[in-house]
């Protein structure tokens, strides 16, 4: 019974917002695209003109974007991080407009839904 309870509270305790985390997530970001997958995926970005996009996150947890292109505006969200394992390791959360739930994500990878068949991820890094 104690075992237990000395586990649950370290579980428990392993669970906070982390606000050493929050230097990862808080800035300017621009897209990467030597990350990017694809010829298609590249041109896209491109004829878009989103390879000159910047995705803008502040420390109250949201993201935006400084262009006004219809499907970047679509995935603006929220973002959090927490601490889940008792090392401290930081694990990041996105909640874009776009999606129903908050996925574990790198600050960031933005998901990108272009219409019904059409979805990749833009990988926007801190520059």
């Amino acid at each position: 019974m104690r075992n237990t309870l000395i586990i649950l509270l370290l579980l428990f305790a392993s669970c906070y917002e982390n606000k050493t985390c929050q230097p990862y997530y808080v800035g300017i970001f621009e897209i990467d695209t030597s990350l990017m997958v694809g010829l298609t995926q590249k041109e896209f970005v491109l004829n878009h003109k989103w390879d000159t996009a910047k995705l803008i996150s502040n420390e109250k947890g949201i993201y935006f974007f400084n262009i006004s292109d219809k499907i970047l505006k679509q995935s603006e969200g929220i973002w959090y991080s927490k601490s889940n394992d008792i090392e401290g390791n930081c694990f990041g959360y996105i909640k874009q407009n776009n999606l129903n739930e908050a996925f574990i994500r790198s600050p960031f990878d933005i998901m990108v839904i272009v219409d019904d068949t059409t979805r990749f991820t833009l990988p926007f890094r801190k520059k």
